[in-house]
């Protein structure tokens, strides 16, 4: 994350958070599978998200609890904010 004095905007922070999973998809297994599934699902490819969006957004269509822990995990590594309503 940036070290930034101003805190980003949405839309930056929206498309560093992408920017930065679409990256480490490429080292790690589970974001690259999370990934994927997002270029799949018409309602996610292309699109910026933060990653309370994502989360709230993998929760909107049902998504497996195994993609939800891993969109947790690499908000903790990336150090990206992620608000959940109930820590799962």
């Amino acid at each position: 994350m940036s070290d930034r004095a101003t805190p980003m905007s949405r839309d930056e922070e929206a498309a560093h958070f992408t920017t930065w999973l679409r990256e480490a998809a490429e080292e790690d297994k589970p974001i690259g599978d999370l990934v994927a599934d997002m270029n799949d699902d018409d309602g996610a490819r292309g699109r910026d998200f933060t990653a309370t969006e994502l989360y709230e957004y993998l929760q909107s269509v049902g998504a497996s609890w195994a993609a939800i822990e891993v969109l947790i995990r690499a908000a903790k590594m990336s150090g990206y904010p992620l608000d959940l309503e109930e820590e799962p």
